[in-house]
């Protein structure tokens, strides 16, 4: 489960995250726009286990966020689902899905990057110390053409854009695929 929820003593709540030893990675969010917290299930135990109050504002079924990974044997991420996923709705509570693209930036993915930069974000492996760039998607018709795109050769990216949820009108102000290329 992901935690929205809003700390009520802020300093008490980082002091905890940071004396958890570095075996547990635990994590909490801020959304830049509204200010509230998400969290995962380790992290809201461990602030339990601490007695940290907080007042929870929501409960969100992880379910709401799908992800795809290219190269899902190398991807580091996956025991992180969920705390990725308190991240990227930290980020964009309006997101359906991200694709995690890989160690930082490959140059073909340069010009959509310049375009809907704030469509991407990096998250850290705690261990291994790689930041992995992924981008989100806020409707099946966007994930489905940026997926065709960059990820045509993969069957199982068609499969994962055919289980999200909907068919929305991408975010106002984001350039589309199709537009990059008649340039």
């Amino acid at each position: 489960m992901i935690h929205r929820f809003s700390p009520q003593d802020l300093e008490m709540m980082y002091e905890v995250i940071k004396g958890v030893p570095e075996s547990t990675f635990v994590a909490a969010y801020m959304s830049q726009v509204t200010g509230e917290f998400y969290m995962d299930d380790l992290t809201k135990r461990v602030l339990d286990e601490n007695k940290v109050g907080y007042d929870l504002l929501e409960e969100i079924d992880p379910k709401t966020v799908s992800f795809f990974y290219a190269n899902p044997d190398t991807v580091e991420c996956a025991p992180y689902e969920e705390n990725i996923k308190a991240f990227l709705l930290a980020h964009s509570p309006d997101a359906i899905g991200a694709v995690c693209i890989g160690v930082d930036c490959e140059k073909e993915f340069a010009q959509d990057l310049m375009m809907n930069g704030w469509q991407y974000f990096h998250w850290l492996v705690p261990e291994k110390k790689n930041r992995f760039l992924w981008r989100l998607f806020f409707s099946k018709d966007e994930a489905a053409e940026y997926m065709g795109h960059f990820f045509s050769g993969f069957e199982a990216a068609g499969k994962w854009v055919q289980a999200l949820p909907g068919t929305l009108t991408p975010p106002p102000g984001g350039v589309s695929l199709k537009d990059m290329r008649r340039r």
